[in-house]
């Protein structure tokens, strides 16, 4: 089951969005390195908002999450054609 999430990670941070916005090579790479068992976006709610934010700050060039997540969902929007507007 957690592989099945990790795709969808994936699917939204592809590792050339990882590699290009940090010094990782996969968004799972990242997680990992918060120090928190991340196997699911659910597992991400448990997290502090300023703790996620500060690692995203510390190891990524954008200067929290959800900063993140609207370039990645820009750029998975570029790729695919999709629109994410809500």
């Amino acid at each position: 089951m957690a592989s099945q999430h990790r795709a969808k990670f994936e699917t939204i941070f592809p590792s050339d969005f990882i590699k290009a916005n940090s010094n990782f090579s996969h968004i799972y790479e990242l997680l990992d390195a918060s120090g928190y068992e991340i196997n699911s976006p659910q597992d991400l709610v448990t997290i502090p908002d300023a703790e996620w934010d500060a690692h995203i700050m510390n190891n990524t060039v954008f200067s929290n999450w959800n900063d993140m997540q609207i370039k990645a969902f820009e750029a998975y929007s570029t790729i695919t054609g999709a629109n994410t507007s809500v």
